[in-house]
């Protein structure tokens, strides 16, 4: 296939960055111009002569421009937002850098299929999709706040997995200081996994063990200049 042509659905793709598969199939199907039988020789030829890049497996992008790892993820596992110990690193409230990218969808399907994102130098970054039911649609696509991502953090590894004593460990590397904590209160006693009060009991006893400082009502203020707003990636798919 010609470059101009490559270039012809790059427009076409109005500005998303991230496409799959089927994307291409539908595009040169529709305008006539691939037997979709022989897409995947033509797309493999395209990464090879460094056109095209492949991001995971059915998923690609334009190698001079490729999209940050959090747009992908949710792209491919769309609606989707970014949550968790990588939201957390990402907001500066985690002290360690987390390279594991863990998305929330409301599609439970998702949830079994874990993916890696592969990118230039050989870096890879594993996808974790967790399903949770009434997932806040107004982030999809997004960062989650601090918040809001430490409530699925906690509501999700603690209250569905059990992995407490991870918890334990992991309270000591996040800067309290930095959270709403009235916020995530609220956030913990409405998470839609209905795990919250346990959530609460546990931070409680962490405070009793010194390891945060959180006030018997879990939010007695707000750090200053803090703002509630959620972290905006690239337009997904």
């Amino acid at each position: 296939m010609r470059y101009r042509e490559w270039m012809e659905f790059k427009r076409a793709l109005e500005g998303r960055r991230v496409f799959s598969l089927q994307d291409l199939a539908t595009h040169f199907g529709a305008v006539g111009r691939l037997n979709p039988r022989s897409l995947r020789v033509i797309t493999h030829r395209a990464v090879r002569e460094g056109i095209l890049w492949r991001l995971c497996k059915g998923w690609y992008a334009f190698a001079g421009d490729l999209p940050d790892p959090d747009e992908v993820a949710v792209t491919v596992a769309w609606p989707a937002y970014v949550s968790m110990e990588r939201a957390l690193s990402l907001e500066g409230v985690l002290s360690q850098g987390i390279h594991t990218i863990t998305i929330m969808t409301p599609r439970a399907w998702r949830s079994k299929r874990p993916f890696t994102l592969e990118y230039p130098g050989g870096a890879r970054y594993p996808v974790e999709v967790r399903s949770l039911k009434r997932a806040p649609t107004d982030l999809f696509g997004k960062v989650a706040p601090t918040e809001i991502a430490l409530a699925d953090l906690f509501c999700v590894r603690g209250g569905i997995e059990g992995k407490w004593s991870y918890l334990r460990q992991l309270a000591g590397d996040i800067y309290w200081d930095e959270v709403d904590l009235e916020e995530l209160a609220q956030r913990l006693r409405n998470h839609p996994s209905g795990r919250g009060e346990s959530v609460l009991r546990f931070l409680g006893e962490l405070e009793r063990r010194g390891i945060v400082q959180i006030g018997p009502s879990l939010g007695l203020k707000t750090p200053k200049g803090r703002k509630f707003t959620p972290r905006t990636l690239q337009p997904a798919a």
